[in-house]
Formats: structure tokens, C-alpha cells, sequence
């Protein structure tokens, strides 16, 4: 009997031609039914009946112990049962002689004589216990008493141990409450003291207006950058200084008339000095850049407004945030007080200042003059130095720089929207947002790694911008590694201070953290940033891959995440793990005394989870690391189903092209499947997906040893869903155990049938006009949008035909 032995015989002429016409494709395949029946397909299934399980016994099993049988003991002491057989009988020979005593006297006396000696002599049925079994009984004895008390010992525990667990909830129930206060308490305080510390690089000498080192002042240093309007952008840089002088003079102004109690009318606060004080500060902005708008606020359109509007309430939000305590949950009136008393402090803090100087630093000697220890002096001073510094931070932190400064940056985001509106784009025309648009430019123009990421992601978040929406921007140009749409010449607009500053600041993250600096990549990336701030960049390329300290971690991390790969995702034990680890490409470059050391401390504890290191994308490692990854995700039998699709995210983080992606992985799989096929089937290649597919479906110890493709489906009653899946792409793959259909669609690659080789398909000639087809019908329909009965049609194409030899 064979594997396809149910055929229909009416439909071909004799077995032997249908047996060799039913799977030949495109090819003569009657060498391909030989090889199945050498590989095992073909074969009888009655090897695989499963062979009976013999229960194994073990010599060196141990009896288990029994302790003494006390009853037993006591039996052997004393023999009841033969006293009570001799009287039974002392009793029948008395009945007996009280019978026949009428009839023979001396008989019946003879008789009552020997019941009653052996009666007697019963009581003597008792057997006096030796030295040894009273040992033993002690021991018993022993034995029970112990069990006794350690029973009561166990119940003394379980009730000490319940009395220890309620007490130890309550007393945890008690510090969860605690505990929850104090959280509530420290909440806000802690928000605050994780606030990113601001990144300001505008000029302290432009505020006050008296800075000689202009735009204009610098031109000479930015001839190469020819911009149209560069005159008008001199001119509109001018009057930012000029609105930037005017708001250090009116946050002054508002800090003395709240801090002498201005805004306030008959004890509470009022709305109407506060409209007054706004709409003072919007004319005067507005007239720096309009100087002849009678009224500024009826020269502007709804829509303006509106978007100011907006901008202003989202950036009011993220000053609240950074406050150390709930200031967005204040109404006005509070508001109003915990400014006022902010400003109350800082202006006795800042008289008593100077004072305090003098006097700190005349304590000591006056000390010393007076006879005190001047070591102990010294070190008081010390100490008392310390906590100056440590009581500035916090006075600062937490008067000037959140509640002072909240109030300056109120003033000025109203002034910064008014600027906008009649200014053009005055919040672009700003160290800081140059700064944060040129780091996006930076992090574009080079691959980015995890850690250059954050590192990118956490300097925006410090910048001190004019306008939050314009920090959301820059979030997602560096998520989507792209460039930012405005790259203004700043300089036209900054001075020659701001643009030093901003030029050290993008040397020094570009020395820290970017990678894949090549000679071409710095060169075309140092020249925009040289023509547009007018200053030379001190940056040097890096070939990538160069030795050094980083590349250390960058290699232990590539061996840490491709020891995970391994053992968390593909199962390998220790010493596999060891053997694939010494074979890998990641760790060719590696010394061997320092190889040795890392894989002894890998094997010895292996990861338990896979974490994709963070490696120069332009990297050696990173393309040797790759490589290893996919020779084992290919080569290797995984426990984890979702092997393949973590294999993709990495390639992605990484940053590896598509292409080269596709490209690698068809060629691995590719080379994997070649490598178990059997050499006369001359299957077709199923794409990658197909591959993978395949791979994950195959059993401990399978092998596939053919794939076709041009499998259609043939449904017997077509319904809606099996038609939306008609246009599918199948292949048949056959194993040494089974036959599988596998099909592609746009929702990935889904198994669709299966047929194992115990209950064998039925297959059936379909004759047509140029070719026959061949139809499997039977095994297993595993898709649920095909309906019961459906079969798979095997098509062998213009240049081939089903062999009939």
C-alpha cells in the first residue's frame, strides 16, 4: 500500500499510470515518486505504529520505611488466642463428661480432671518480652510522644504564623496609606526638580539694548550666503532686540506693581488694571513694529488672532507645569497672592544680598581675632559656604527662577505672540530655535542610534522656545528623520555671541553622540551649517567602525543581545550557545582572552530576553551583528512564533534599508531551502514570505523536500468570503510527514490545508483542452473562509505536462 493508493479508477486507465500522473509538475516526475518513496513519503505507515511503553525498574529502589506495629508487640507478649482454644476444649471434654457421667463415672471424672488442668494451665499462655522488644515498645512509645508534640509544635506555628500575617497586613495596609500620602504630598515637588533645566542661548546683552555686536557687525563673516531680503531681515532683527529691551522693562514694571499690591481693589483682585496692563503692553509691542497703527488690534484678521490665541494657552499650560506646586489648579485670586508673595520674598532676598556677602565673609577672621579655634572656624565656614550655595540653588529654583521667571514668561509670550502677528516670523528669529532647528538638521544628515536619539530628543526638550508648537515640530522631525522645513541664515539675525554659542553647542553633541561620520556626510552637513551661521564649525570626520572606548560597550552589547537572540527566541542551551557565540561574526574582531572572558560570563548566565543593542547604524557591527541574526533566525529551529517578525523590528531600529533587508533574507532562506530539497524534484522557489511561513509551521525533525506554485482553489458552492480569498497565491510544499498549502495574501501568508501521510489525498485527473490538471482532495481544510469540500488544483503550466510513464 502506498501513500496515494486511494485513487478513483474510473478516471484512469490503471493504477500505475495514475500513480505516476497525479503529482508530476512541469517535469517528468516519475523520478520524483521514486525519491519520495527513498525519502519516506511514499512508505507504508505501519512503521509508525507506536510501540508499547515498558514501565523501567530501578535495583537501587530503597524500601520505604515502616515504623513498628505496636499491636503486634503486645500479641507476642501475651498468646490469647491458644488460651481461648484449650478452654473451648477444657469446655467440651466437661460437657462431655457431665454426658456420660451417668453411664461411666470413672470416665467422666478423668475427663472433668483434664479440662480443668488445661483451663488451668492456660493461664500460663503468656510469653515474658525480652530485652530487646521492650526497647523497641520504649522507642514506640518514644516515637508517638514526639509525633505528639511536634503536632501540637505545628499548630502553635500555624496560629503564631496567621497572627504574624494579620499583623503584618495591617501593619502594611498602614504604610500603603503612608506611603500614599506622602506620594501626594511630594508629587508636585518632585515634578519640578525632574523639569529639564532650560537651554538659553540668546545674548544677555541683547536684552537691555546695549549690545554693539549686531547682525550687522557680523555681515562681513556671512558674505558667502546670499538671501533675498536680507536688508529686511537686519531691519526686523533690530526691532526684535528692541521689543526684547522693551519686556526686561515692562516685566520690571508689573514685578514692582505686584509686589506693592497695584493690582488689587478693595481687598480683592482686579480684572479691569490687569485688561489695562495687557492691552498697554500689545500696543507698545505692536508699534516697535508699526509705528504709525492708531489702533493695532483692528489692523490684524480673526484668524491671527485666533492661532495667537491658541499658542498662547498651550504655552501658559507648560509654564504652569514647571511650577513646584498645583499653580494650574489656583483660581486668579490665588494666583495672584502666590505671585505676590514670590515677589515679596525675592525682593527682601534681593536687598539683604549684598549684605549678607559682607558679613559671611567677615565672620571668620573676626573669629579667629576673638580667639576661637581657626581650624573649627574653617570648617564652620566651609560648612556654612556649602549650605549658601545649596540655599542660593534652591532660592533660585524656587523663587526666581519658577515663580519670578513665570511671570516674566507670562509677559513675554503675550509679547511673543503680538511680535508674530505683526513682526512676520519673529519666534524663528531666535537663538534657541535655530539652535533646535540645526540639531534636527544635524540628527537628519547622520544615522541615529537609540542613545543619539534620546540625547536629541532630551536637548529640544530643554530649549526655551517662543512658541511650543514649534517644540512639537521639532519632535517629529527627529522621529521621522527628516529635516526641518526652515532653516533661516542666522547670520542676519543673531549676533556674533549667539552664533558662537550655538556653533559650540552643535560641536559638542556631534562629538558625543552621532555616528556614521564619514568624510562626505560631515563635509556636505559643516558647509550649510557654516554658510548659514556665518561661523567655522571644529568638527573632524570619523571613519566608521574606528577602534575605541565605545566600540568596547558596542560589542558587549552586540554579544549580549545575540546571546538573548539565541537562547530566549531560538532555545539554544549552554553549550550551543557557546559553539554558535565562538562562530559568529560579532565576535571575530574581539580579542580571544577578552572573547573568552565574555563568553564565559554569557554562557554562565545567559540573557533572558533579546534587547536590540544600540549600534552605529553605519557600522561594521552593525552589519555583522545583522548577518548573525539572520543565519540564526534562518538555521535555526525557534520556540518563539514570532522569531521572524522581532528579526524585522531589529533590522528596522537599525535602520537597514529595505532593499538589503529583502535582499538578505531571500537569499538565506533561499539558501536554506535549496539545502533540504531532494535534488530531482526541481521545485519552484517560493518567495520570502512563503519561506518563512513554511519555516514556521515545519515540526521538530521535518523536512520539506518540494514546493509548486500554480495551485488554484476550486470551491464546490462559492461563497462571498471564499471569493475574497480566491485571488490568493498558493503553494503546495511537501514535508517527509505531510502535504501543506500555503497562500499569500495581502494580510500575510496563511495555512490553508493540510494532509498527513497516514490518511493519504485522493487525486483525480481534470482534463483540459491543452493540459490536464491534477486535484487533492481530502486531509485537513484549515482556512475558515473556504467552505467543507473545497479542493486544490495543481496546474503544471504551458511547458509541462503531467507524465503518464
Amino acid at each position: 500500500m502506498t501513500f496515494w493508493s486511494d485513487i478513483n479508477s474510473d478516471t484512469v486507465g490503471h493504477r500505475s499510470t495514475c500513480i505516476a500522473g497525479d503529482l508530476c509538475h512541469r517535469w517528468r516526475t516519475a523520478d520524483v515518486l521514486g525519491g519520495l518513496r527513498g525519502v519516506g513519503l511514499l512508505e507504508c505507515a505501519d512503521p509508525w505504529k507506536p510501540q508499547g511503553v515498558q514501565r523501567v525498574s530501578h535495583d537501587n529502589e530503597q524500601p520505604s520505611h515502616r515504623e513498628p506495629d505496636a499491636a503486634l508487640l503486645r500479641e507476642r507478649r501475651f498468646h490469647l488466642w491458644p488460651a481461648v482454644l484449650v478452654w473451648m476444649a477444657a469446655a467440651g471434654a466437661a460437657a462431655i463428661a457431665l454426658w456420660i457421667w451417668p453411664v461411666n463415672a470413672a470416665v467422666a471424672v478423668s475427663l472433668l480432671g483434664c479440662a480443668l488442668v488445661a483451663a488451668v494451665a492456660a493461664a500460663w499462655f503468656v510469653h515474658r518480652a525480652s530485652n530487646r522488644e521492650r526497647m523497641v515498645q520504649r522507642q514506640v512509645r518514644e516515637l508517638q510522644a514526639e509525633k505528639q508534640r511536634l503536632q501540637q509544635e505545628r499548630e502553635e506555628w500555624e496560629r503564631t504564623q496567621a497572627e504574624l500575617l494579620a499583623r503584618l497586613a495591617e501593619e502594611e495596609e498602614q504604610i500603603e496609606e503612608r506611603w500614599r500620602a506622602l506620594q501626594d504630598r511630594l508629587l508636585a515637588f518632585h515634578e519640578w526638580l525632574e523639569y529639564p533645566t532650560p537651554i538659553e542661548l540668546r545674548s544677555a546683552t541683547v536684552a537691555d539694548g546695549n549690545s554693539k555686536d549686531t547682525p550687522t557687525a557680523a555681515r562681513a563673516d556671512a558674505d558667502a550666503v546670499a538671501v533675498d531680503g536680507s536688508q529686511e531681515l537686519l531691519e526686523l532683527a533690530e526691532k526684535d532686540r528692541r521689543v526684547l529691551s522693551l519686556l526686561e522693562e515692562e516685566s520690571e514694571r508689573l514685578y514692582e506693581k505686584i509686589r506693592r499690591n497695584e493690582f488689587t481693589e478693595d481687598g480683592s483682585f482686579s480684572w479691569t488694571r490687569l485688561r489695562d496692563e495687557l492691552y498697554e503692553l500689545i500696543v507698545r509691542v505692536a508699534r516697535v513694529y508699526k509705528p504709525d497703527a492708531q489702533n493695532p488690534l483692528l489692523e490684524t484678521n480673526l484668524e491671527q488672532l485666533l492661532r495667537a490665541g491658541s499658542r498662547v494657552c498651550l504655552h501658559v499650560l507648560v509654564l504652569m507645569e514647571s511650577l513646584p506646586v498645583a499653580v494650574h489648579q489656583y483660581d486668579i485670586q490665588q494666583l495672584y497672592k502666590y505671585l505676590r508673595t514670590a515677589t515679596k520674598v525675592y525682593g527682601a532676598y534681593r536687598t539683604l544680598r549684598p549684605f549678607w556677602n559682607v558679613a559671611r565673609h567677615a565672620w571668620l577672621p573676626g573669629r579667629v581675632l576673638l580667639g576661637g579655634n581657626p581650624l573649627a572656624a574653617a570648617a564652620m565656614w566651609a560648612g556654612s559656604q556649602a549650605a549658601s550655595m545649596a540655599l542660593k540653588k534652591v532660592t533660585q529654583d524656587l523663587i526666581d527662577r519658577r515663580a519670578i521667571e513665570f511671570l516674566r514668561s507670562l509677559i513675554r509670550v503675550i509679547a511673543y505672540e503680538v511680535a508674530g502677528i505683526y513682526g512676520g516670523d519673529f519666534r524663528y528669529r531666535d537663538a534657541n530655535w535655530v539652535y533646535g532647528a540645526e540639531l534636527v538638521e544635524l540628527a537628519a544628515s547622520f544615522p541615529l542610534s537609540r542613545q543619539s536619539l534620546r540625547a536629541a530628543l532630551a536637548e529640544v526638550s530643554r530649549l526655551q522656545l517662543r512658541n511650543e508648537y514649534d517644540r512639537v515640530f521639532l519632535y517629529r522631525c527627529l522621529s521621522e528623520h527628516r529635516r526641518p522645513a526652515r532653516l533661516l541664515p542666522a547670520a542676519y539675525v543673531l549676533t556674533e555671541e549667539e552664533r558662537r554659542r550655538v556653533a559650540e553647542k552643535l560641536e559638542e553633541f556631534f562629538t558625543s553622540h552621532m555616528h556614521g561620520r564619514t568624510e562626505s556626510r560631515v563635509r556636505k552637513w559643516r558647509e550649510g551649517v557654516q554658510n548659514r551661521l556665518g561661523v567655522r564649525l571644529n568638527v573632524a570626520p570619523k571613519p566608521a567602525g574606528d577602534s575605541g572606548g565605545a566600540d568596547t560597550d558596542e560589542l558587549r552589547q552586540a554579544a549580549e543581545a545575540l546571546a538573548g537572540f539565541l537562547t530566549s527566541v531560538k532555545g539554544l542551551e549552554r553549550d550551543e550557545l557557546r559553539d554558535r557565540l565562538q562562530r559568529s561574526r560579532t565576535l571575530a574582531g574581539v580579542p580571544s582572552d577578552i572573547r573568552d572572558e565574555w563568553l564565559a560570563g554569557l554562557v554562565a548566565r545567559p540573557p533572558r530576553e533579546f534587547d536590540v543593542p544600540d549600534l552605529d547604524p553605519d557600522g561594521p557591527l552593525a552589519e555583522r551583528f545583522v548577518e548573525d541574526l539572520i543565519d540564526g533566525a534562518v538555521h535555526l529551529p525557534g520556540r518563539m512564533a514570532s522569531g521572524d517578525r522581532l528579526l524585522g523590528e531589529t533590522l528596522t531600529f537599525l535602520r537597514i534599508p529595505a532593499e538589503r533587508v529583502s535582499s538578505r533574507l531571500e537569499a538565506a532562506y533561499g539558501a536554506w531551502f535549496a539545502a533540504t530539497l531532494w535534488p530531482e524534484a526541481r521545485s519552484d522557489r517560493p518567495p520570502v514570505p512563503v519561506l518563512i511561513a513554511m519555516r514556521a509551521q515545519l515540526e521538530e525533525g521535518e523536512v520539506p523536500v518540494f514546493a509548486y506554485g500554480d495551485v488554484h482553489v476550486a470551491c464546490p458552492s462559492p461563497t462571498p468570503a471564499a471569493q475574497a480569498v480566491e485571488q490568493r497565491t498558493r503553494w503546495l510544499v511537501g514535508t517527509d510527514r505531510r502535504l501543506l498549502v500555503l497562500a499569500m495574501g495581502e494580510d500575510g501568508v496563511e495555512l490553508e490545508w493540510e494532509c498527513r501521510r497516514d490518511r493519504p489525498p485522493i487525486l483525480r485527473r481534470v482534463p483540459g483542452r491543452v493540459w490536464d490538471d491534477c486535484r487533492l482532495e481530502g486531509g485537513n481544510l484549515l482556512s475558515p473562509l473556504l467552505p467543507a469540500g473545497t479542493a486544490f488544483e495543481l496546474s503544471p503550466g504551458w511547458l509541462g505536462a503531467f507524465d503518464t510513464d
